[in-house]
């Protein structure tokens, strides 16, 4: 993650919480040479974990529920492992375990035919809402949670280590590990709207959805069931969740993860799509594979058939080890750790296109935040029209999907295609899902009803739909992308 735009405070907290956006470089004394010692690591993660809980799933989620900020009274962290990197040579992996005490307030406000009697003693006067009685019960809550980071060895020395040191990797809650907490949540999130939504309006476009075919609409056509006025669900939209329910999730088989982390996405697709489906993760760093050993989010033995660690570069393993393999998915989410940030390399997605199938869908963490020149060079990939992002809230990031429209990219086309001439040569061709555009298509209100239906059918494994405010196109024409806020 990179550094928030906002550090809001959790209220009321016993703990004193940073309210800095940028993380702070005074030095700190350590021993062993300028290898820092146990207690200043946990200094430092203390400090990420003060900086971040507010964007956390459980932490947000509870928010919501309550309708106010939790409180942290406070929390007990320890270091579960730390080992040194081989390929990164002088970082560190830290797993710490941490367990916080939250509490919250319940506010009880009695039926509205009392609110009269007790808030105004006296008949026929106005009643006061400042006056109407309510009671608050506290509640307390305990939460245990593993978070993983890359550690410098000159974290407090040279100046410029903290800026690259401590960044959440994973956080994983330990009774629920497949409610993943922090920007893994919102990529598989993202994601599985993206795939599902797609899905629904290719099979209501090819008369699927009951009835026959019906002409694309064009793109300021909202195709989705509209919701009641009542606020409820009508009999169309409870038609259309019932039919939808077959693909939540959808029919998935392979499904490629670039980059480790703590192994949170493998561990919560593992959760949603069955042992059937073959995960893939590609991890450079043999400390973070065993790190994921020591925490217990990697299977044991042969307990996974179907769950393949690919211990090399990328690039190396997608021309090489996975030259011939497709994917339905594939995560790019390389965090470098050296530089303390992301690794957004478009020959990476240019390899990743190549092991999509068609209507696959590529999904890459970017630590800027979403705009059309962002998206440019992904649009060039899989069309502008194929692509969509989200912004990370309080976050300089976002999460790009692009679905795979054809076997051949566009900038391959234009490049081999002669002038005047429509088809790409050396077996390039312009032949195009029934999916290809129908992102444009997309709305809120279909991201909600989406997201409704994946509630229905896996319980909290998505982001709830408040997650998303709304959503825009950007660019002209053939050109246009979409970007949502959250």
């Amino acid at each position: 993650m990179s550094a928030s735009k906002t550090t809001p405070a959790v209220a009321e907290t016993a703990l004193e919480l940073p309210t800095t956006k940028r993380r702070s470089r005074k030095s700190s004394s350590s021993s062993n040479h300028g290898i820092i010692s146990d207690a200043t690591i946990l200094r430092g993660v203390r400090k990420e974990f003060l900086r971040t809980l507010p964007f956390w799933r459980c932490y947000v989620d509870m928010k919501r529920r309550v309708k106010s900020n939790p409180v942290l009274l406070g929390c007990e962290i320890s270091l579960l492992c730390r080992l040194p990197c081989e390929v990164f040579s002088g970082v560190d992996v830290v797993w710490a375990a941490t367990e916080a005490r939250i509490q919250v307030k319940i506010y009880l406000k009695r039926p509205r035919s009392d609110d009269r009697a007790v808030s105004d003693p006296h008949p026929g006067a106005e009643a006061s809402p400042s006056r109407v009685w309510r009671a608050v019960r506290l509640e307390e809550h305990r939460w245990k949670l593993g978070t993983m980071h890359f550690v410098h060895h000159d974290a407090h020395h040279n100046g410029k280590g903290d800026s690259r040191s401590y960044h959440i990797q994973s956080v994983l809650l330990t009774n629920q590990p497949e409610v993943m907490q922090c920007v893994a949540g919102t990529m598989v999130s993202f994601a599985f709207l993206t795939y599902s939504s797609l899905m629904y309006l290719d099979h209501k476009i090819s008369g699927g959805a009951g009835g026959s075919p019906v002409a694309k609409k064009s793109s300021s056509e909202d195709p989705t069931p509209m919701l009641s006025n009542g606020g409820g669900v009508s009999s169309e939209v409870g038609g259309f969740i019932a039919r939808f329910h077959a693909f939540c999730p959808p029919p998935l088989r392979r499904v490629l993860i670039l980059g480790m982390g703590g192994n949170s996405i493998a561990v919560s697709l593992r959760y949603a799509l069955g042992a059937a489906v073959e995960l893939h993760v590609v991890e450079i760093e043999p400390a973070v594979v065993r790190a994921c050993e020591r925490a217990g989010t990697l299977p044991k033995g042969d307990d996974d058939g179907n769950f393949h660690v690919h211990l090399e570069d990328a690039v190396r393993c997608l021309k090489g080890t996975l030259a011939t393999t497709l994917f339905d998915m594939i995560f790019m989410d390389l965090f470098e750790p050296t530089e303390g940030k992301m690794r957004s390399d478009m020959r990476i997605a240019n390899l990743c296109f190549d092991r999509l199938l068609v209507g696959g869908l590529l999904v890459v963490n970017l630590h800027q935040l979403p705009s059309l020149a962002s998206l440019r060079p992904f649009g060039r990939l899989f069309g502008m029209r194929n692509v969509q992002a989200v912004d990370l809230h309080g976050w300089n990031e976002s999460v790009i999907v692009g679905m795979k429209s054809a076997m051949t990219p566009d900038w391959r086309l234009q490049r081999d295609a002669p002038k005047g001439e429509g088809e790409g040569e050396g077996g390039g061709s312009r032949e195009c899902s029934s999916r290809d555009g129908l992102v444009l298509q997309c709305s809120k209100r279909l991201a909600s009803v989406v997201l409704e239906c994946y509630e229905e059918k896996l319980p909290g494994w998505l982001l709830h739909p408040s997650w998303l405010k709304g959503s825009k196109k950007v660019g002209h024409g053939n050109e246009q992308c979409r970007i949502w806020d959250s």
